[in-house]
Parts: structure tokens; sequence; C-alpha cells
């Protein structure tokens, strides 16, 4: 799939891997040197690490929160 993803209109798609299997380090860094990959991260992810890295990734700031502002119904579990 990286390899595809590497090719014509795509080539430029930052890729940002989850997995659920568990992998030793030298595949990680093996994955993790593909040009396109910007992060590699296996599961169980909690939600602000995700939210913290995809930020980080897209240049991008979380919107502001209001105290007792309603995060949505998978927040309350966090």
């Amino acid at each position: 799939m990286l390899k595809s993803l590497q090719m014509g209109d795509c080539r430029g798609i930052p890729v940002f891997v989850i997995t659920g299997r568990r992998i030793d380090r030298q595949t990680i860094e093996m994955v993790r040197q593909e040009s396109n990959v910007r992060e590699f991260m296996e599961k169980p992810i909690k939600p602000a690490v995700l939210s913290a890295m995809l930020h980080r990734l897209l240049h991008t700031r979380p919107p502001e929160l209001r105290p007792g502002s309603d995060l949505g119904p998978i927040s309350r579990n966090y």
C-alpha cells in the first residue's frame, strides 16, 4: 500500500500508519524510512495522543474549549 501511495499524484500525501499488530523495531524503522510516512503508531492509541500527533503533523492547533463544554460522546470516557 505504501508503495502505491508513493506513485503519481499520491506521492505528496503524508501517511500516518496505525497498526493493531505487534511489529518488531527493525520493521517499524523500515516503514518509517518510506518517503511519505510521517508517523507510525501501534494500537491501542488514546484519542488525546492521536489528536496531538495529527495536529503536530498537520501544523494545526486544536480548537479552544470552554470549561464545561460538551466534547461529544467519546470524550466522556477519557
